[in-house]
């Protein structure tokens, strides 16, 4: 009995209720209390923060109650990228003997000696370097030159690099950095999704809320586009021409 008890206090109940304004089709998530007044704050301070506005005093409709319980599992242990870099996984010195070796293209070009594993035959700790093709009861796992993977305690297998992959700069990048400019491309991305997404929410124009006949994107001083969201692409080729027409004019 004691031990029930523990597993139902490990156990946390929580419940949720979708509500909606009446007639209208956009419901929210809502943590429950009991307490009606509290429960119309919460709503209407969700519905406030998504759509901009609040409908005093209109009725509200619950649509439905989510109840979600979530248990506590035991600690399983993992074997991951740390473990094997720290050496918490033994490495046996023996390379581990192929069942056979085949040739296969692999990176665009003809591999001479490609090593079969099956991974039953795999110990804790061995490491099968690349190009070679591990075999599963219900998968193929290719190991690609370069690469090696290790077998951990778990029956998983950890594929790291063996050598640094040698990158080309894209065209224009040469002087920029490359991971910057990716965090700033995708950050300007993000801007005009979210202009979208914001225009969806707080739209009372059916065209825009239903039909959704929008597009939002990000423009510099002169007008050249500099990201756009994906909405309507017959919008895309004309979005820049259009920005930098109205500054002509507007000069």
């Amino acid at each position: 009995a004691s031990s029930s008890a523990a597993a139902a206090a490990a156990v946390a109940v929580n419940v949720s209720v979708h509500i909606r304004y009446k007639n209208t089709d956009s419901s929210l998530l809502v943590p429950y209390v009991a307490d009606v007044k509290r429960l119309t704050k919460r709503f209407e301070e969700k519905h406030k923060q998504r759509y901009g506005f609040v409908a005093e005093g209109k009725p509200l409709v619950v649509e439905a109650v989510v109840v979600e319980a979530v248990a506590a599992s035991e600690n399983v242990p993992t074997s991951n990228k740390d473990n094997i870099n720290n050496n918490n996984v033994g490495r046996n010195d023996d390379q581990p003997v192929p069942d056979r070796e085949i040739q296969a293209y692999m990176e665009g070009k003809m591999c001479n000696s490609v090593s079969i594993f099956s991974i039953s035959s795999l110990k804790t700790g061995d490491e099968v370097l690349g190009p070679a093709i591990i075999t599963e009861p219900n998968s193929t796992i290719i190991i690609e030159p370069e690469w090696k993977a290790t077998l951990t305690e778990q029956q998983s297998l950890i594929l790291t690099r063996t050598k640094e992959k040698e990158r080309a700069a894209a065209i224009g990048t040469e002087t920029c950095d490359p991971i910057m400019l990716e965090i700033f491309n995708n950050l300007f991305m993000s801007v005009a999704e979210q202009m979208g997404a914001t225009l969806e929410n707080v739209s009372h124009s059916v065209n825009i809320k239903e039909r959704l006949d929008f597009s939002c994107a990000l423009f510099d001083s002169e007008g050249n586009l500099i990201a756009n969201a994906p909405h309507v692409p017959v919008h895309l080729g004309s979005m820049s021409e259009s920005i930098q027409s109205i500054l002509r004019n507007r000069k």
